[in-house]
């Protein structure tokens, strides 16, 4: 049933005929609800039904699943209508923004705007432009989900968080892909690599789908296998278009490259024959063999896919264990030193208190509850 069920959410075509039963494709069907990857299965056993036996029961599972993937299509397109008036806000605003993830992901990956359900709706902005975007929303009704102020985040977090207030639905807006103190990557490089598509669709270029989707998976702890099938999806659609070797010393210089061999391994571990399939697999491998880039044992076994086991949303064990897949024993010390000793501007802001004198005692307040929130 395992194996099955990476065959049919992996990008590879099915070209030898596949036997399944009901029962395999019901527990293929729980996996994949508990994954968020239903609607890529039903995706792929639609267009593979030609080599799928016994063909009645795909049929069967298709038909069960379709009133759900009319449920995604609905909430899909209400967040893409969403997305686009808050795209023509900012925009009378002067401040541009570009669409993250979710149908985003899903257009330009796997072909299919609605074969991948998200949760909220992304965007990304300048970081010069988070004071008056946060204006722009506040000034239709959205309001923020997180009480502490914004200008105390800014240079601690990657996004803010909004409800739309006739639809209720949750609009992130980021300035960085991930912590911006974790990796070597500024607002303006991200921006420097918007490019559009032949409709003046605004995305990224090949290399930035890859350090984005990395850098998310870092930020969920390496343990969504959702991300993990974005990731194989964009190396097997970039594997011929992109120069690897190039792309490791890249990942060097912005401070990925653990993160990208933590995600290589859970690949060529979950998808066993995968790196024997995928040239930039292979190619990656050996540049940072040749970069002498070593992974503690530890990390790999603590970052081990394991398809089926139910994982904690960011539990504080992951969040601590992730800072020791950044690259850099100071980047590590410094990820833990901010997380108790903000900057003093960040201080001021978060207790709205702007007098010198009193932040040692406000420190000291910060600190308390930051122990608090770890214990838990």
């Amino acid at each position: 049933m395992k194996s099955l069920f990476l065959k049919l959410i992996g990008p590879a075509p099915i070209k030898e005929p596949v036997h399944v039963t009901r029962d395999a494709l019901s527990e293929i069907r729980k996996l994949a609800e508990r994954r968020g990857l239903l609607m890529l299965l039903h995706k792929r056993l639609t267009e593979n039904i030609a080599v799928i036996e016994p063909k009645e029961e795909v049929e069967r599972f298709i038909e069960e699943t379709r009133p759900l993937r009319y449920v995604t299509i609905a909430r899909s397109i209400r967040q893409e209508n969403v997305g686009k008036e808050i795209l023509r806000l900012l925009g009378r605003a002067g401040i541009p923004a570009v669409v993250l993830k979710g149908n985003s992901i899903a257009r330009n990956l796997y072909g299919d705007p609605y074969c991948r359900s998200s949760s909220d709706i992304d965007l990304l902005i300048r970081r010069s432009d988070v004071i008056p975007a946060d204006a722009a929303l506040r000034g239709i009704g959205c309001l923020r989900d997180d009480p502490l102020p914004l200008m105390f985040w800014l240079n601690r977090v990657h996004h803010a968080v909004y409800v739309y207030p006739d639809t209720r639905d949750l609009i992130e807006i980021h300035w960085d892909f991930g912590i911006p103190s974790y990796f070597r990557l500024a607002s303006d490089d991200i921006w420097a690599e918007v490019v559009f598509d032949a409709s003046g669709n605004p995305g990224f270029s090949m290399e930035m789908d890859v350090i984005q989707l990395l850098i998310h998976h870092h930020m969920h702890a390496f343990r969504e296998l959702k991300i993990l099938v974005d990731i194989l999806w964009a190396l097997h659609k970039y594997d011929s278009r992109m120069d690897w070797n190039a792309f490791a010393g890249r990942l060097r210089k912005l401070g990925l490259l653990k993160t990208a061999m933590i995600t290589l391994a859970q690949i060529n571990s979950v998808w066993k024959d995968i790196g024997g399939e995928m040239d930039c697999i292979k190619t990656l491998g050996q540049a940072f063999r040749y970069m002498r880039c070593g992974l503690p044992g530890y990390l790999l076994s603590y970052f081990r896919m394991e398809i089926e086991r139910e994982y904690c949303f960011q539990s504080n064990g992951d969040k601590f264990m992730s800072r020791f897949a950044l690259d850099g024993a100071a980047t590590v010390c410094l990820s833990f030193l901010k997380s108790f000793f903000p900057m003093p501007d960040d201080i001021k802001a978060l207790y709205r208190d702007r007098r010198g004198w009193a932040l040692p005692f406000n420190y000291s307040r910060f600190i308390t509850w930051r122990l608090t929130e770890w214990r838990k």
